[in-house]
């Protein structure tokens, strides 16, 4: 099963920053439980981007939501759907034109085509991954049990191996798993035309950084002025799994994320 990705961006309505806040703190383990209960999504997030002055228009803040998951994108919106209904109203209820009686339609009109996006384990599903972890764990558990001392490498493998295939539990380890391999044909076609393009590389590479980096302007955008708090608050939030805001989907909204996040 192929695995997809879901970027939403939906604009925050006037004033209900502070109420939007407030319900994502509020119902975030609800919100957690709920999202694992559907079985198929293996990161998911809302993000707060703060309202910004770009090129001196005055952005409105916007709620943006990314996903990865298992399957079929329309699928995905439709399992949200079914399975956060309330959590949903309760999120959405404080961004612009959303309607409660049309939650399917609502998220295609935001939904923002992704360019890119980050795959960590291709063609592992959420529960492969999950079976896994699981005999990842029964493995160390076995090794940390036995007597090992004398033994090679070969019989320490041979006999975890029989213990494992002993147990139902972990039936499903004795069939191979279908993964993507190699596109060797594109690739040793990508290794050609870098070889060609290896002089005309290396010179655009000088002129970069001799001519334009140096005379190059900034856009204008003004850093982040973020308090040490605040980072710190980020720090706290971000570091605790292993997903952080990086994992996004990288969108065609990229100019207009550019702020502070929460």
């Amino acid at each position: 099963m192929e695995q997809h990705a879901l970027t939403l961006i939906a604009e925050i309505k006037k004033n209900d920053l502070p109420q939007l806040r407030e319900t994502l703190r509020k119902e975030n383990e609800e919100l957690k439980f709920a999202l694992r209960s559907i079985g198929t999504i293996h990161y998911c997030r809302w993000v707060i981007i703060d309202e910004k002055i770009l090129d001196g228009e005055t952005l409105a803040p916007q709620l943006a939501f990314s996903s990865n998951f298992d399957g079929d994108v329309d699928q995905h919106i439709e399992d949200l759907c079914n399975t956060l209904s309330p959590l949903l109203d309760d999120i959405y209820s404080n961004c612009v034109d959303y309607k409660s009686s049309d939650r399917v339609a609502y998220f295609k009109k935001i939904r923002i085509k992704e360019m890119a996006f980050y795959q960590g384990s291709p063609g592992r599903t959420v529960q492969t991954i999950a079976r896994e972890k699981a005999l990842r764990e029964r493995l160390v558990e076995l090794k940390n049990q036995g007597d090992w001392k004398g033994q090679s490498a070969q019989a320490i493998h041979r006999q975890l191996q029989q213990q494992i295939f002993s147990d139902t539990e972990f039936s499903w380890a004795k069939q191979h798993l279908q993964t993507p391999g190699v596109n060797w044909p594109t690739l040793i076609l990508f290794g050609i035309c870098v070889l060609i393009l290896l002089p005309f590389l290396i010179v655009w590479a000088i002129y970069i950084q001799v001519f334009f980096e140096r005379f190059d302007k900034p856009l204008g955008l003004s850093r982040n002025q973020l308090s040490d708090e605040q980072i710190r608050n980020m720090q706290l939030d971000e570091d605790f799994s292993f997903q952080n805001q990086l994992r996004m989907g990288i969108t065609r909204t990229t100019a207009r994320q550019t702020g502070q996040t929460n």
